[in-house]
This record gives structure tokens, C-alpha cells and sequence, in this order.
């Protein structure tokens, strides 16, 4: 394919599909802000025990599975 054989393709494509791919590209980066938030809070519970300790675990490992969850829900649905 020569380029400007590419570019009539590109071009052809609806606007819609860049949204997409954008959106789960978004998507993937939430996920591993997820993923660094669950560190964080598992480096902060080994530090500083308290009795809440258990609680903010739990709501980070909840939080990542919410964040695998949506971008799998969007990966289906988009």
C-alpha cells in the first residue's frame, strides 16, 4: 500500500472509531491508575496499622475490579 492509499482508508473510516479506540485507550489508564492506588494503600496499610486499615484495602481491590470491569463492559459494548 502506498500512502495515499493509507490516508483514503484513514479517511474513510467513521470519526466514531477514533472515539472509541480513544476512550479505551482512556480506559486502560484509568485501570492502571487503579492499579497504582492499590499499591499505595497496600504501602500505607504496612506503615500506619489502624483499624481502618482493612476497609481501605478492600475499597482499592474494589475499585480496580470496577475499573477491569468497565473497560471489559466497554470493550463489548463499543
Amino acid at each position: 500500500m502506498n500512502p495515499e492509499q493509507i490516508l483514503l482508508v484513514i479517511i474513510s473510516l467513521s470519526p466514531l472509531i477514533f472515539v472509541k479506540i480513544f476512550l479505551l485507550i482512556l480506559l486502560l489508564f484509568y485501570i492502571l491508575f487503579a492499579a497504582i492506588i492499590l499499591r499505595q494503600v497496600t504501602l500505607m496499610n504496612r506503615v500506619v496499622e489502624a483499624q481502618i486499615s482493612p476497609f481501605m484495602q478492600t475499597i482499592a481491590v474494589l475499585h480496580l475490579a470496577a475499573a477491569i470491569f468497565t473497560f471489559l463492559f466497554a470493550l463489548i459494548v463499543l
